[in-house]
């Protein structure tokens, strides 16, 4: 029975792919990449603009000025950084 379990568990949480992968996804316009990227790291952005902001208020707004840069920049990514990388998100020999 906890092979079933482990199973149904997995089918459920799939793997996890590399911030690489992701980014160079998103670069190419994939929606759900980004949306991957900002779930994984918002929370952490936030906890260190926070620290230094004024208020919470102050934090939300660099926050979501930094996540429009970041999409906005993704579009100038240098294509030959991300080209050592392959789709396995594990460098080229």
């Amino acid at each position: 029975m906890g092979l079933m379990i482990e199973n149904q568990m997995s089918s459920h949480n799939p793997p996890r792919l590399p911030d690489e992968v992701l980014v160079a996804a998103a670069s190419k316009g994939e929606p759900s990449a980004m949306e991957e990227l900002l779930a994984r790291y918002r929370n952490q952005v936030f906890g260190v603009v926070h620290r230094r902001a004024e208020n919470i208020e102050e934090a939300e707004d660099i926050v979501q000025k930094a996540i429009l840069r970041t999409t906005d920049s993704l579009a100038e990514i240098d294509k030959t950084c991300l080209g050592s990388v392959t789709e396995s998100g594990r460098k080229k020999p």
